[in-house]
């Protein structure tokens, strides 16, 4: 223990003497130049501190050069470069044999480590800086190494397919699902499937992205094995918010029956029903529409869909299918009693479409998508860095009371004409 505590202070001694020469030596650089004098400051300090480090670290395997272990040798020093903060630094490495064989530092083999720096660079990416500008913006530039515009695409590929296989193959068992978002974004001419599920706290996890389009019926039945051979639980007291896809439809109510809790997108909905109507009619279809919608009782909006409904068989009826053909699914939340400070984050599919606008801002920085798997991985990327930043849904504190009467209830979502 004395050794020890002997080798720290003969290291932080070495340190702070050579900060002291440092700073005696350029102290008057810092009142004619300003912060520019201070940042070159700080890298020459954080070398010192590295060094020194190294240099404990190698007393620590090899000894004292007084009282060196057996079998160790202390050999002379070689430039090398680890990552310090959000750039490289070069460095001085103290070397080390064994035996005639080259000892790696176990430290310096962290520190040079391109994983821990190749996340850096990916938050920096999604706060959309562009990789052709890193050189501008990387601290410890002075050498001009390692941060080629070549370099950072390397590293970020790395970063972003770790970020990816995490996604895809993370477990899910701790998660208590109380809804299911499930919508499917278009991106660079690909369809991607991504769902996020909220939990009986109101917190929102991501739980994965699949290649293909929510009509696609394959697609869906992969996408619900995946998340059961990941260990979430699947039920018909699950709420699943969905943008409308046949396919996963046809999916869930072979698995679910009539037991099934599905409700429709309002507002993707809406955007197919405004494609079919004339311009003239857009306003006062959506005051209707929104009307519909924010009745809080579901006698009163199924009145109201019927009233819409009916009034659409007046002016277009490729408007009135649409309408009719989601029927009564657009009020599942008022059907089966959701508290009204929780129905607004649960009629729409915004919870998937909100982190994804962040990756148009992205994108900027992509000149071309080669192929799903890119995209997959800038999408990965993107969920999981919105995901740190989730709230919880507003109203959460009566999501877990609400799920346990739902459980004791049962719905029929057999749906009745509602044209007259």
């Amino acid at each position: 223990m004395t050794k020890t505590y002997r080798k720290r202070n003969e290291s932080s001694r070495d340190y702070f003497q050579r900060s002291t020469e440092i700073n005696q030596t350029q102290l008057f650089q810092i009142l004619k130049h300003g912060k520019t004098a201070l940042d070159n400051i700080k890298e020459e300090l954080g070398r010192c501190l590295v060094e020194s480090l190294l240099l404990m670290n190698r007393e620590q395997i090899g000894g004292q050069a007084y009282l060196p272990n057996p079998g160790y040798k202390k050999w002379s020093c070689q430039k090398g470069s680890v990552y310090v903060g959000n750039g490289k630094l070069s460095v001085m490495v103290p070397r080390l044999r064994e035996k005639q064989r080259e000892v790696v530092l176990p430290l310096y083999e962290k520190l040079k480590s391109p994983d821990a720096f190749s996340h850096e660079l990916l938050n920096m990416c999604m706060a959309g800086l562009s990789g052709r500008k890193y050189e501008e913006v990387l601290a410890h530039t002075g050498e001009k190494f390692g941060i080629s515009k070549s370099a950072v695409s390397q590293k970020v590929v790395r970063s972003t397919l770790k970020q990816l296989k995490e996604l895809q193959e993370r477990s899910l068992g701790h998660i208590e699902p109380f809804a299911l978002f499930i919508d499917g974004v278009h991106k660079a001419g690909t369809v991607v499937v991504a769902a996020i599920a909220v939990d009986c706290k109101g917190e929102k996890y991501v739980l994965g992205l699949w290649e293909g389009a929510t009509e696609n019926h394959e697609v869906c039945e992969a996408l619900l094995s995946d998340l059961e051979n990941r260990g979430l639980s699947l039920h018909p007291n699950i709420l699943f918010v969905t943008d409308g896809g046949k396919g996963l439809h046809k999916c869930l109510r072979l698995r679910f029956g009539k037991k099934l809790l599905l409700q429709r997108c309002i507002i993707h909905k809406k955007r197919n029903i405004l494609g079919h109507l004339p311009k003239r009619y857009h306003s006062e279809f959506k005051q209707r529409y929104d009307r519909t919608i924010g009745m809080t009782s579901y006698e009163e909006a199924r009145n109201e869909l019927k009233h819409l409904l009916k009034w659409l068989e007046k002016i277009n009826t490729n408007a009135m299918n649409s309408l009719s053909e989601s029927g009564e699914l657009l009020l599942t939340v008022h059907r089966i009693g959701l508290p009204l400070n929780l129905r607004g984050g649960f009629l729409t599919t915004n919870v998937i479409e909100s982190p994804f606008n962040s990756l148009d801002y992205i994108e900027k920085n992509v000149k071309r998508f080669r192929g799903g798997v890119m995209l997959k991985r800038w999408m990965a990327s993107t969920l999981l860095y919105r995901e740190k930043h989730f709230r919880k849904v507003k109203g959460y504190q009566e999501i877990k009371e609400f799920a346990e009467l739902l459980a004791k209830k049962s719905f029929s979502l057999e749906q009745e004409n509602l044209v007259a």
